[in-house]
């Protein structure tokens, strides 16, 4: 039996709605419970309370710019929290955007570039925007693929750990050449072959 599939943007703007009527029904009591002869504080106390409530999701969107998925809200804790509760960093590798340039100065001279959880498709837009060097190559997936290239990288998640002891055993290393991070949590890291 097929699972029916789930609709969360379905389910978020359904949850808009009420929270909309409450802040408008919120708004209107408060204006009515204030004297006429605080008039003016009827027309700005709704739009303050607006504000308000409306202020901790825009600081926090703010926050978690350009990796708002690796970024869970405050009641998770942020990345820390979203990391610890063993919930996802990344989907599809575009946490590796920050690192092209990197990348595309160290690339090996042979190209041998394993990309982990990037998808082909975001791999030939790179080359296309000229993000990335045409030059950089795709090694392909699993252990294959690392032991085919000769810089790779690899995105944190649980059930991406046993490609980091890939890393190790054919790289010869435990050292990443660099780790990109938000707020101490580790999101991708770049392994080269050959350096101590």
């Amino acid at each position: 039996m097929r699972r029916p599939r789930r609709r969360p943007r379905a389910r978020a703007r359904a949850g808009c709605a009420p929270a909309g009527i409450g802040l408008a029904s919120l708004a209107r009591s408060f204006a009515a419970a204030l004297p006429a002869a605080r008039a003016r504080l009827r027309t700005v106390g709704p739009t303050a309370l607006a504000v308000l409530v409306c202020l901790p999701s825009v600081v926090e969107t703010r926050r978690s710019h350009p990796d708002g998925l690796a970024h869970y809200n405050l009641l998770a804790g942020g990345f820390a929290g979203g990391a610890s509760l063993g919930m996802n960093r990344q989907f599809w590798g575009y946490s590796v955007l920050p690192m092209l340039p990197m990348i595309d100065a160290a690339r090996p001279d042979s190209g041998a570039m394993y990309w982990h959880d990037v998808i082909g498709d975001a791999l030939s837009m790179y080359k296309r925007e000229r993000r990335l060097s045409l030059e950089v190559g795709n090694t392909g997936f699993g252990e294959d693929g690392i032991r085919r290239s000769r810089m790779g990288i690899l995105f944190y998640e649980k059930h991406w750990a046993i490609y980091e002891g890939w890393f190790w055993t054919e790289y010869g290393t435990t050292r990443p050449t660099y780790v990109r991070a938000r707020e101490g949590v580790p999101l991708v890291t770049l392994y080269e072959r050959g350096r101590p």
